[in-house]
């Protein structure tokens, strides 16, 4: 093994580990919707389904069936999520992009104050969705009044 290839093994090694860690990055970014964890979250979905019945029909016909309902409703539950997780990090991202343009600082820093607040359980999430709604309706219409 001589000095130029052993350097350029090392070489090889660091451009290839930069490479994939840069894949990494960009498939984990919530700008693109998190593509990774959309894959990671149908794998999981897709290999319950097939997974939880064949492990059910080693024991009995009766854990198949309780198998196959455990896999279909992870594959719904999976499939549903990653979809709707994909979906809601792309349209923050455009409303993140849209909101900027405004150029207006009141509004964007109104907008950073309420995304601070967290609900803690459904129906209170449920509640800020809808006073976000009203609230965004009542502004477009007076802002197209004025």
């Amino acid at each position: 093994c001589t000095l130029n290839t052993l350097q350029s093994s090392i070489i090889k090694h660091y451009y290839r580990q930069g490479l994939h860690q840069i894949y990494k990055i960009l498939g984990s970014a919530d700008a693109l919707g998190n593509p990774v964890g959309l894959f990671n979250n149908f794998t999981t979905g897709f290999a319950d389904f097939f997974f939880e019945p064949a492990q059910g029909l080693v024991k009995s016909p009766e854990d198949f069936g309780k198998g196959l309902a455990k896999g279909t409703t992870s594959l719904v539950k999976n499939t549903v999520y990653g979809i709707s997780n994909t979906l809601s990090k792309i349209t923050g991202t455009i409303g993140k992009g849209i909101a900027t343009l405004s150029l207006d600082d009141e509004y964007l820093q109104q907008r950073s104050k309420t995304a601070r607040k967290k609900p803690k359980h459904a129906g209170d999430g449920l509640l800020m969705g809808m006073q976000g709604l009203g609230k965004g309706l009542f502004d477009g219409v007076t802002g197209i009044v004025r």
